[in-house]
């Protein structure tokens, strides 16, 4: 299994939080957890909030908005 640091990194250069990958990291912060993987985490929450990094959870939850948004209009 890979680390927290190292998925956050992957992360950083594909531009991209799957859910799968979210939940790995969630997996590891709750069993190991080390200096390295709380700045690599900080350094995911910057770039999930400057735009740099797309969560897939989120493109999910907009996907499902707008179909409801469209159905309560028809």
């Amino acid at each position: 299994m890979h680390s927290i640091y190292h998925l956050v990194h992957e992360t950083l250069k594909a531009g991209y939080l799957s859910m799968d990958t979210e939940a790995q990291i969630r997996k590891l912060f709750d069993t190991r957890l080390n200096s390295y993987d709380i700045e690599a985490l900080m350094l995911l929450q910057q770039a999930i909030e400057n735009g740099r990094v797309k969560r897939q959870v989120h493109e999910i939850y907009q996907a499902a908005q707008a179909k409801s948004s469209k159905l309560q209009m028809a």
